[in-house]
């Protein structure tokens, strides 16, 4: 497992520091990747020496992991904020439609981030126990959210992470393949309805 034995900053001041080196290195991820960025550039880009950054992570490898944290949390909001607001009576299939809106635009202002996870998840066994640990959280929150509305079915982990990867390849092909033969309203539509038909 990752260990992450380092002093976590309490003053407001450090915590700000901290954020900004977490920024700084999404920034970094999305414009360079992984391999093409080192502390140096993270602590420039974050306006902090060198040095400051070994106060709060224990190497590049563990910022990147603070990084996936802060990725994770914007992936997560564009689902929660929908399923938060939702009315007793709401309409599954309208309520899919708008989550998949809100990934794709969280992915929009992520464009590289989710593929270099996914490239280092092939490289690093902790990083890849670490995001197929977000992924089963969401999932169980998913499920727990569902069923506080009413949604009781059978084999709701199965499902949902069928669900979750449907999605994800809906993302991933409208906004990085890009086939010309392809109706992405339409695919969007399929999309939603497989899921209804999934979760009914």
């Amino acid at each position: 497992m990752i260990n992450r034995n380092i002093r976590e900053p309490k003053q407001k001041r450090s915590i700000e520091k901290k954020n900004k080196i977490i920024r700084a290195g999404f920034e970094l991820l999305c414009e360079k990747g992984y391999h093409n960025t080192n502390t140096a550039q993270i602590a420039k880009r974050a306006g902090v020496s060198t040095g400051i950054i070994y106060n709060y992570f224990i190497d590049k490898r563990d910022i990147f992991i603070a990084v996936w944290d802060y990725f994770a949390t914007n992936m997560s909001n564009a689902i929660f904020s929908v399923l938060q607001t939702l009315p007793t009576d709401f309409d599954l299939e309208e309520t899919i439609t708008k989550i998949i809106d809100n990934i794709v635009l969280a992915h929009l202002s992520t464009p590289k981030a989710q593929e270099e996870f996914s490239a280092m998840s092939y490289q690093d066994s902790d990083i890849a126990e670490y995001i197929i640990n977000y992924e089963e959280n969401l999932i169980e929150m998913l499920t727990q959210v569902l069923a506080s509305h009413g949604y009781h079915f059978t084999h709701p982990h199965e499902k949902l992470h069928i669900v979750y990867d449907m999605v994800e390849n809906y993302c991933h092909e409208y906004l990085y393949h890009k086939h010309s033969c392809i109706d992405y309203t339409i695919m969007k539509a399929i999309v939603t309805k497989m899921i209804v038909d999934i979760l009914k």
